[in-house]
């Protein structure tokens, strides 16, 4: 059914099918890593590979690969769940457009892990649609979660099944702490359209897939894996955080309660266990495959969301983002989102029993049973628990930056603490692009704080946070409203990105390098030697632009739209343009003129 041997990573869903290119999409995630999210346009675009290292991707390929993306793509993360990165780059301003924090309408979390990713086919226009719903957040965490992913056709009639996926997407735009702009809101409807027409591929051992939204209606409402009627004639559970009412209704909805798969802390908090579900949790040598990884930020350990049933001849399992909590399930006040597939419960034949799923061939060779272990509540705790309170605060308050012009430089004025209660808590804050050395100490209600020595190109409205009290620490990142920011900032993180003439140069391969390859007969691209790297870095400028002009005269047009923008001369009075190249430009320009009249 499920086998933990068969792992993918998550780029491997964002490759273009064959002769198609992306051209829309949605992602909601609980929490967001924005180095994380870098790195996504490379893919989307198919660049060249995207690997970090230590630190964020090449910043020439960044640009660029925004400059094709990010206008339509689009990520809806609960508010106050960014993480602070742990790095620090002016390039982390680039995903400004792409990021909306969201607040669900029931007082719990906006929880779903779901992407829609739409690509086309350019010579005829045909729409191809790839749907992951997962237990997974973007993020850099190193644990153990399902993914469920789908390609699909966009059809021309509705598909009563995919209502909840359109759904989803409208409740995300509604629900944003700040409104997009008119032109990505439409967008994203047109997208929410197409996935109510998806004609979906089953997996192999399932005859059906349908989709359930939860907690986004008007009024709250609990949800259980329910069979199409009457109950279950079995269940089992995999959720890292459960607690007692929940499995109690899930034990109450089946005849025979098999398994719960959970954290050891977790089983820990609740005193008296519901009777007939076998406990279990992930044995403590279930590793990952992250070598050496040190970082104490990163999530490990079971982080999978699966309920699994029998009822008659068939097996539905269900995969998503719904643990088995009273706010997911019972109190319905978390937005989450569940796909559940059905087929033959004969393993001969298709998904084969719930029972299987904890076997010898699935999870069963990672587990232990559990066993309750003497616990005791600290100081940390409650300074873990304190912290939190003051995250939910600043996400509530009316938090503001106000931009001032400082001769050559800016600052950058965070206002709106005057009904935060600090108490014992140090709070320090940071724009994201200049690091945390660079943080600022909000001492006492009311006072604001200021950044100076800005330049252009730093100026974000991702402010990071950190807490501290009595020796533990929480940081995160909340989009602030930014008023008075300098216009056209991306050109001013192109322009520190190029720096200098070189830079140029390479830019403008990087614009002309990707060109599937002349003559070979395959139509097959060329691949770089990195992430900044061009088709073929052997190749002269003038060359690739030849090629270009008689081939492809469109890629002389994005030279066009960047030769427009930088020709003016930057904040030390000189451009990094060549006055060689503009001369040979110059009569590029003329003939583009004359294909494009």
């Amino acid at each position: 059914m499920i086998n933990p041997n068969d792992r993918s990573v998550l780029t491997d869903a964002l490759t273009p099918p064959a002769g198609f290119e992306f051209d829309a999409g949605f992602i909601s995630t609980y929490s967001l890593d924005l180095v994380t999210l870098l790195g996504l346009p490379l893919h989307l675009a198919w660049m060249a590979s995207a690997a970090q290292g230590e630190g964020p991707p090449e910043p020439l390929a960044v640009i660029e690969s925004m400059r094709r993306v990010a206008g339509r793509l689009t990520v809806f993360c609960q508010k106050a769940r960014i993480h602070a990165p742990r790095i620090a780059s002016p390039l982390l301003g680039l995903v400004e457009p792409m990021v909306r924090e969201v607040v669900p309408p029931h007082g719990g979390v906006f929880h779903p892990k779901v992407w829609l990713l739409k690509f086309r086919r350019p010579d005829s226009n045909e729409a191809k649609l790839i749907l992951m719903v997962s237990s997974r957040n973007l993020t850099e965490d190193a644990s153990w979660d399902v993914c469920l992913r789908l390609e699909g056709r966009q059809g021309k009639k509705s598909v009563r099944g995919n209502s909840d996926i359109a759904r989803l997407i409208r409740h995300a735009v509604d629900r944003t702490t700040k409104a997009l702009p008119s032109a990505r809101r439409e967008e994203l409807h047109a997208l929410a359209d197409a996935a109510a027409c998806a004609e979906w591929d089953v997996p192999a051992k399932f005859d059906s897939v349908q989709f359930h939204l939860l907690g986004a209606g008007a009024k709250r409402k609990s949800w259980l894996p329910a069979p199409p009627q009457g109950t279950w004639d079995s269940l089992g559970v995999v959720s890292p955080f459960v607690e007692r009412d929940a499995l109690t209704r899930l034990a109450e909805a089946s005849r025979k309660p098999l398994f719960v798969v959970s954290r050891q802390e977790s089983l820990q908090k609740i005193a008296a266990l519901p009777d007939g579900f076998n406990y279990k949790t992930l044995d403590a040598q279930a590793g990952v495959d992250d070598e050496a990884d040190d970082d104490p930020d990163r999530d490990r350990g079971l982080h999978a969301k699966i309920f699994v049933a029998k009822r008659g001849w068939n097996t539905h399992l269900f995969v998503g983002s719904a643990n088995a909590t009273n706010a997911a399930l019972v109190a319905g006040i978390n937005t989450e989102f569940m796909a559940e597939l059905v087929g033959s419960a004969n393993a001969s034949k298709k998904a084969g029993l719930p029972e299987a799923l904890i076997m010898e061939d699935g999870l069963g060779p990672l587990l232990r049973d559990f066993e309750r272990t003497e616990t005791a509540a600290t100081e940390e705790d409650a300074a873990e628990q304190l912290l939190e309170r003051t995250r939910d605060a600043l996400a509530a308050s009316r938090l503001r930056l106000d931009c001032v012009r400082d001769e050559s430089e800016w600052a950058m004025n965070l206002s709106g603490t005057s009904d935060l209660q600090i108490g014992n808590v140090e709070i320090a804050a940071w724009p994201v692009t200049v690091g945390k050395e660079r943080a600022l100490s909000i001492t006492s209600p009311g006072a604001g704080i200021a950044f100076r020595g800005l330049l252009a190109h730093e100026i974000t409205s991702l402010m990071a946070f950190r807490l501290r009290c009595q020796g533990a620490e929480l940081s995160f990142t909340l989009d602030l409203e930014l008023d008075g920011a300098p216009p056209d900032r991306d050109l001013e993180i192109l322009r520190a990105a190029v720096k200098n003439r070189d830079n140029f140069i390479r830019y403008l391969q990087l614009l002309l390098g990707d060109w599937q390859s002349f003559g070979d007969g395959g139509g097959k691209r060329r691949k770089g030697n990195g992430a900044g790297a061009s088709a073929d870095d052997t190749v002269p400028l003038f060359e690739l632009m030849v090629r270009s002009l008689a081939h492809d005269p469109a890629r002389l047009g994005n030279i066009a739209q960047v030769v427009e923008r930088l020709r003016q001369e930057g904040s030390d009075g000189e451009t990094v343009i060549p006055p060689e190249f503009m001369a040979i430009w110059a009569n590029f320009e003329s003939v583009l003129k004359e294909v494009q009249a």
